[in-house]
């Protein structure tokens, strides 16, 4: 895919031959203001000094070193991160595009903590088109990320707009008129097992080989689709629940974002899950 008015082979540079690579410093002995300090992690603090103005793409020195990051402005890096300057034919918004092409992992040096050098950095090789074009894709790819972004945000209201309707609406504070106009009924509290009955069919006969887990962010989805890989050995499920579609499960393993654990509803077909998990399905009716 090129836009059309572009012609001609990309030239191939190391990092090292069109752009310099900085080392952050350490910005203790600074005093508050309004200059960002950047780590690895993203923002960190605001101090009175800068260590680079302008645009600038940043990487990983050490620890999250896959996360490249434009700015453009005053601001300051500890030595953990990275900041590139002084670039030769090509512009640091490309470089943006570019850096997040690269599987940065691949360079790791260390066993432990993941980590790159600037030797390292420099002696990668890029294709890179004229400055034209280099601005042309960017801008176009600048575009969509600020459509990304916007979208972001829409989303973001939505899901603290659904967050406030559903407790309304669960606590009664807030109710819906049926047709004519009138209240619905009031509700009624009933115990679970009264509307609904707990799947304890068992995989037996192995019948079944899709092995589903229950995600807090996700719900149900295939394991091996989770985690790449098989985490249940294949030839010991027999004594996993046997999950239908429409089936709720509990998942019991407390996290940020489920408090008390995971319910979901399975719309994923059929499969096994773990006895550790309880299945369950509502009543006809209910």
């Amino acid at each position: 895919m090129r836009f059309k008015e572009f012609e001609g082979e990309w030239g191939e540079n190391a990092l090292g031959d069109i752009l310099k690579i900085g080392s952050g410093k350490d910005y203790k002995h600074l005093k508050t203001g309004n200059i960002p300090v950047f780590g690895t992690g993203g923002l960190m603090t605001y101090v009175d000094s800068f260590l680079y103005e302008g645009e600038t793409v940043c990487i990983g020195r050490k620890g999250t070193i896959n996360k490249p990051m434009y700015y453009n402005g005053k601001l300051w890096t500890v030595d953990t991160l990275f900041y590139t300057h002084s670039n030769v034919g090509i512009s640091p918004k490309f470089l943006q595009y570019v850096f997040e092409k690269i599987n940065w992992l691949k360079y790791n040096e260390a066993s432990g903590v993941p980590s790159l050098s600037k030797n390292t950095i420099e002696q990668i090789i890029i294709s890179i088109p004229k400055l034209s074009e280099q601005q042309k894709i960017a801008s176009f790819l600048t575009l969509i990320d600020e459509r990304i972004a916007t979208q972001s945000k829409i989303i973001q209201r939505l899901e603290t707009l659904m967050q406030g309707l559903r407790e309304k609406l669960f606590t009664q504070k807030l109710r819906f008129k049926d047709s004519n106009g009138k209240q619905f009924p009031d509700w009624k509290e009933r115990v679970l097992s009264e509307v609904a009955e707990k799947r304890i069919k068992k995989n037996t006969d192995m019948s079944v080989k899709v092995v589903f887990t229950n995600s807090a962010t996700l719900g149900i989805v295939n394991q091996r689709d989770f985690f790449d890989k098989d985490i249940a050995n294949k030839n010991n499920i027999s004594g996993y629940y046997i999950v239908n579609e429409d089936d709720f499960i509990y998942n019991p393993r407390i996290s940020n974002e489920a408090p008390v654990g995971p319910i979901s509803r399975n719309k994923i077909g059929k499969g096994v899950m773990s006895p550790l998990y309880t299945v369950f399905k509502f009543n006809a009716g209910n």
